[in-house]
């Protein structure tokens, strides 16, 4: 079976955030509870479908770029 390219991408950026997340959780002393690693794996789930691997910017911020993203192609491809 054949995935997508960006859905590996994605699947990777998510492997990465959930790891960092249990990494910090672990350095600094804090339980990572089912909620964190939730949240960890939908931010790293966008930042891999938008291609925007900066873990510094919120989850909202990352999907608000891939819409705008998204939008900038569909008005792109109706002109065509």
């Amino acid at each position: 079976m054949r995935m997508s390219r960006r859905l590996m991408i994605a699947l990777d950026a998510v492997i990465q955030s959930v790891g960092m997340g249990e990494e910090a959780a672990s350095h600094f002393g804090y339980t990572y509870t089912r909620l964190d690693m939730l949240t960890s794996w939908a931010h790293g789930f966008a930042a891999g479908l938008a291609n925007d691997c900066d873990y510094s910017v919120s989850l909202w911020h990352q999907t608000w770029r891939l819409l705008l993203r998204c939008f900038a192609f569909m008005r792109k491809a109706k002109h065509v």
